[in-house]
């Protein structure tokens, strides 16, 4: 298995190029338009993704699978974000989490949902 990263803005032009070969999709953008662009490929080429995303407040994390996945209508003016430094410690919490759904899908196909909040880590199935 090898990982790869591109350091590209994804669009629909590019999607198929960067995602070539690739058994899953791991998205951790802060952009409902690229959000959008990796759940709509992985779904038409069949390919598993998993979502991980910050509440804007910073609240709340996500960890979702691309089968119970929604993006964003839109972003939120002015929301936290990576660029800004805000909820730093928080944003290697939900990281730590995403982290863990990947192990365990390479590992024997799991795929968990989590809600990660600063009082602890809910896991679904």
């Amino acid at each position: 298995m090898r990982l790869t990263s591109y350091p590209v803005r994804l669009t629909d032009q590019n999607i198929a190029q960067v995602a070539a070969g690739a058994m899953l999709l791991v998205d951790c953008l802060d952009n409902a338009l690229g959000r959008h662009v990796v759940l709509a490929h992985a779904r038409a080429a069949g390919i598993a993704s998993v979502h991980a995303g910050l509440a804007a407040d910073g609240t709340f994390g996500l960890v979702r699978w691309g089968e119970h996945f929604t993006p964003d209508a839109e972003d939120e003016p002015g929301q936290a974000t990576c660029e800004g430094g805000e909820h730093l410690p928080f944003i290697g919490l939900v990281a730590a989490g995403v982290a863990g759904a990947v192990r365990d899908f390479v590992r024997d196909g799991t795929r968990r949902d989590a809600i990660i909040t600063l009082a602890g880590l809910t896991v679904g199935g």
